[in-house]
């Protein structure tokens, strides 16, 4: 977690936030963000509908960003079945409701492109409708899918 102060300095920053910071940014957030969360913190202020996740990959592995008032919120994961930034970006608005249309609109692509990106996550999840993809994400799956 990083705790941003009123002019946008970082105030605090938990040792965790500071490794992932080096790891994924090469920075290190003694006052100030890295370039990318900082461009990234302003592209999102004129969105009303909330701050959208960032998400940066290294290999295999990636973290999410997420903003919640002057909290920075960083979380670590390892994609184990190769899912890119933009399939996670649509699995993530499939699980809140979005319909394809939705999703396109608000990821500023094509939804032919939105299509093709949900055959390539239904392949790699290995499941074949919109509702097993979302249980998928949200870790409902039983043991036989």
């Amino acid at each position: 977690m990083i705790l941003l102060a009123s002019d946008g300095r970082v105030e605090f920053a938990s040792p965790p936030a500071r490794r992932l910071i080096r790891e994924y940014f090469d920075a290190s957030p003694e006052t100030e963000l890295p370039i990318t969360l900082g461009e990234w913190l302003e592209s999102c202020e004129w969105l009303e509908s909330g701050t959208p996740t960032l998400h940066v990959q290294r290999g295999d592995r990636y973290i999410t960003v997420d903003r919640s008032g002057d909290a920075l919120l960083f979380q670590e994961a390892r994609d184990e079945l190769g899912l890119t930034h933009r399939e996670r970006d649509i699995l993530e608005c499939l699980a809140g409701g979005s319909t394809n249309s939705e999703i396109a609109q608000s990821l500023w692509i094509a939804p032919t492109t939105v299509r093709r990106h949900l055959e390539n996550i239904y392949a790699k999840l290995g499941v074949h409708t919109r509702s097993a993809a979302v249980a998928w994400f949200l870790g409902v799956r039983d043991a036989g899918s």
